[in-house]
């Protein structure tokens, strides 16, 4: 889970090293499941919504990580914003 690792006491570049690592699994996570080929109405509902989940978190995260680079926020604040966002991703 990324906020076991994302804590308010790194640096914004250890935080942006994180969400990388982060962005990169679900880059994997999307890839395999973009190559399953479901063959029943349930299965492929799920397909989409897991995509649909990975995509809204991808973005959501690499908005951040770009405010993080242009030193608009910190990383206390960015951990603050995703446990109110997301809980425990």
């Amino acid at each position: 889970m990324l906020l076991e690792r994302l804590t308010e006491k790194l640096t914004n570049d250890e935080a942006i090293e994180l969400i990388d690592g982060y962005l990169m699994q679900k880059q994997q996570e999307k890839k395999e499941l973009l190559s399953t080929k479901p063959n029943k109405p349930v299965a492929i509902w799920l397909k989409n919504m897991r995509l649909e989940s990975n995509n809204y978190v991808t973005r959501y995260l690499a908005e951040k990580k770009t405010a993080l680079l242009n030193n608009e926020i910190d990383t206390p604040f960015l951990v603050r914003n995703i446990r109110a966002h997301f809980g425990n991703i």
